[in-house]
C-alpha cells in the first residue's frame, strides 16, 4: 500500500467569516491550503478517475462547507471542512490552512492563519 499525498494550495473564497460587525457585513477574503494522504494505489495501473479523489469534489466539499454558515472563527470553520472531508472521502491524514487576508488587527498585516492536523 502507498500512500500518496494530494495538496491544493490557494483555493480562494469570499465570506463574511468574523467577530467584528464590519466582518460580518463586508465580508473578507480567505484562502485555503489542503493536504491530504490517501490510499490510492488502484488508480497507478487503471490511470481511472474512479480509482482516485476527484480534485473537482473536494473543491465541492469545501466550497460548501465554507459556505454552509458564518462562523465567528476560522478555528471552527476548520474544522467544519476537516470534518466535512474526512467524513465524504477516504482520507487518511489531513493537514488544512485557512488564511484570513488582511484581518481587522489594528495594524497592518497580510493575513492571520490556523493550521489544523488530523
Amino acid at each position: 500500500m502507498i500512500m500518496t499525498i494530494i495538496r491544493m494550495k490557494k483555493i480562494k473564497f469570499f465570506g463574511k467569516h468574523g467577530v467584528s460587525i464590519s466582518e460580518k457585513k463586508r465580508g473578507g477574503t480567505f484562502e485555503i491550503d489542503l493536504e491530504f494522504q490517501s490510499n490510492i494505489d488502484k488508480c497507478f495501473s487503471t490511470d481511472d478517475l474512479d480509482h482516485t479523489i476527484d480534485y473537482s469534489k473536494i473543491y465541492k466539499k469545501i466550497n460548501d462547507s465554507f459556505h454552509s454558515s458564518n462562523y465567528n472563527l476560522i478555528e471552527t470553520l476548520g474544522s467544519k471542512i476537516c470534518n466535512d472531508l474526512i467524513s465524504s472521502f477516504p482520507i487518511k491524514k489531513i493537514k488544512l490552512i485557512i488564511r484570513k487576508i488582511n484581518p481587522p488587527v489594528g495594524g497592518l498585516v497580510d493575513s492571520v492563519e490556523i493550521e489544523i492536523n488530523r
